[in-house]
């Protein structure tokens, strides 16, 4: 057998080889890794609660290994993301939040998995004023509508001004409806201001306004239709719960709605071109504040304002006048409610007409309509209502409010048809008139009127009646309806006469002394917040217990829209 030799050399490279790879190995392995024992994090603190606005924080930490930290959330980021062991201190930076709820982020600092602890960081909600664009308008406006020295023109700020909450200020001047992508090959007569998103609109600034100029509602910021326009208006804004459009200091005026029943398709919606010849709402929610709507008129109907498909409107302290509608069928001068709620509160709607049915005031098809504060005076209709015509099931409580010189043929202060139900509180009806029946109001079958702390007066009629059609269900308390006085529900409670009023100012009738029976019979303060709770009424209860004038009804019994 041969016996093989294993030379020296080789046996010292392989010793070698095996040395090498042992002490190597050992030499890495501390250099790059450990195994910590007790790993430790001390945190001054991990909790931190700061505001809306971009910013940042310092967090000082100590560690007696080497560490690292991660954010969890975007919008969070920390100046290191590593380190030795020792005492640290770092800078983490947050951005502006512009969600309108508080949100909360963190970041993990570490050791190992086993070993972290965690940094919390709960930030404001933004407000509203944080979440839209603002664009200024000029009559004649040029630029990106970014600045007032940049304004636009209030066509082409609409077609920007796409997102929920942005703001359109308009300086005083009139502005004109353009061409618009949404409406191809526009016909001057499609030609409108369209509004798509819950936006606002204040008008009143200057006409040479500039940076921190501010409105003044006394100023004319006027959108006209130039006489060729349908709509000057068209709001068709989804209605989204906590928005709504807001059209402040601005008077919409010369808008000529079609004789001739067509319509224009816009985003989906069939918008009739013979309703709402000033403004036509559809599916919104909308605000109105110191507006006018004048001098709009319509070849058929409403030719002021037109809501419509559950849309719900607020008007305060504005003005709906001089709105007509041309022909024999014009229906609604001044406002038309049409399966919609609307809230008319401090506004005048005066000298409207309608061909047809309803001068000032039409509601329809289960809508809603309360008046707190109003005068409705001087409206013409050729048929029912004068001031205002409640019909198609519709409900309205109607307080404070003051029905002045209105006429028709029949009801010529208000005319109720087809299940419309009516409360009618502390309100005045005089000098409205018919010419046939029933000046005050026309209450037919199958619906129903509530009188309470109510005055009806001199309301003629060619009939010569009392003023109210007895064919409707009428529930009178504590109210008068010439020559009558009414303590509890129909009970007639004695007489009174144009001696115990003053007439002097006919839009201001009152009693004629503190011993009127109109001044000692009607409803106490008492009496008149039973009756809010009782009929779940929620304006302000000093509204509610103030007269037209905002004089307090404390310490009076005086029935009607003013106290003495």
């Amino acid at each position: 057998m041969k016996t093989q030799i294993i030379k020296p050399t080789f046996l010292l490279g392989f010793l070698s080889a095996i040395l090498f790879c042992f002490f190597g190995c050992s030499a890495d392995d501390n250099r790059y890794g450990f195994t910590p024992t007790n790993p430790n994090l001390a945190l001054a603190q991990k909790d931190f609660e700061v505001s809306k606005e971009k910013g940042e924080l310092t967090v000082s930490f100590e560690s007696n290994l080497p560490w690292r930290i991660e954010s969890n959330d975007n919008w969070i980021a920390s100046n290191l993301l590593r380190g030795d062991a020792g005492k640290h201190t770092i800078t983490i930076t947050y951005d502006k939040n512009l969600a309108l709820a508080d949100r909360v982020g963190s970041l993990t600092l570490k050791i190992t998995d086993d070993s972290k602890e965690k940094i919390t960081i709960k930030q404001d909600k933004a407000s509203l004023d944080d979440t839209y664009t603002h664009y200024y308008v000029k009559e004649n406006g040029t630029g990106d509508g970014s600045s007032w020295e940049q304004a636009t023109t209030l066509n082409q700020a609409l077609q920007l001004a796409l997102n929920n909450n942005d703001i359109i200020h308009i300086a005083e001047g009139i502005h004109y409806p353009g061409t618009h992508e949404l409406i191809p090959d526009t016909a001057d007569k499609d030609k409108t201001f369209l509004i798509q998103a819950n936006i606002k609109l204040i008008g009143g600034y200057p006409k040479e306004a500039t940076v921190g100029s501010k409105p003044n509602p006394q100023a004319q910021t006027i959108l006209s239709g130039a006489n060729q326009s349908v709509h000057v208006l068209t709001i068709l804004a989804q209605k989204i719960t906590g928005l709504t459009v807001t059209l402040e200091n601005l008077t919409i005026t010369e808008g000529n709605g079609d004789a001739g029943a067509s319509n224009l398709t816009v985003k989906g919606f069939s918008v009739p071109r013979d309703h709402g010849a000033g403004i036509i709402i559809m599916e919104s929610a909308v605000t109105m504040n110191n507006c006018k709507v004048i001098k709009n008129q319509s070849g058929r109907h409403a030719a002021g304002i037109f809501a419509t498909q559950k849309s719900t409107v607020t008007i305060t302290h504005s003005v709906i006048n001089e709105n007509v509608g041309l022909n024999s069928n014009s229906n609604g001068g001044g406002i038309f409610v049409n399966n919609s709620m609307m809230q008319l509160s401090f506004t005048d709607v005066s000298f409207n007409k309608a061909g047809g049915v309803s001068g000032g005031i039409q509601t329809l098809n289960n809508s809603e309509i309360n008046l707190t504060n109003v005068t409705v005076t001087n409206n013409q209709a050729n048929s029912n209502a004068g001031g205002f015509y409640h019909r198609g099931n519709s409900k309205s409580v109607v307080i404070n409010s003051y029905f002045y010189n209105n006429t028709a043929t029949e009801g010529g202060g208000i005319s109720t048809h087809d299940g419309a139900v009516l409360h009618l509180i502390n309100s005045t009806l005089y000098r409205n008139e018919s010419k046939k029946l029933y000046g005050a109001i026309n209450n037919q079958a199958n619906n129903t009127v509530y009188l309470y702390n109510s005055l009806l007066f001199d309301n003629p009629s060619t009939a010569n009646n009392n003023g109210i059609n007895p064919a409707g269900t009428l529930t009178v308390t504590q109210s008068a309806i010439q020559p009558q006085l009414f303590g509890e529900e129909n009970v007639v409670s004695g007489s009174f006469t144009a001696q115990d009023l003053q007439t002097a100012n006919p839009l201001q009738l009152m009693p004629s002394s503190a011993a009127s029976p109109i001044a000692t019979k009607g409803m106490n303060g008492t009496e008149l917040m039973e009756l809010r709770n009782r009929l779940g009424i929620t304006i302000p209860i000093d509204v509610f217990t103030s007269d037209l004038n905002n004089k307090s009804r404390e310490g009076s019994n005086t029935m009607g829209a003013y106290r003495l």
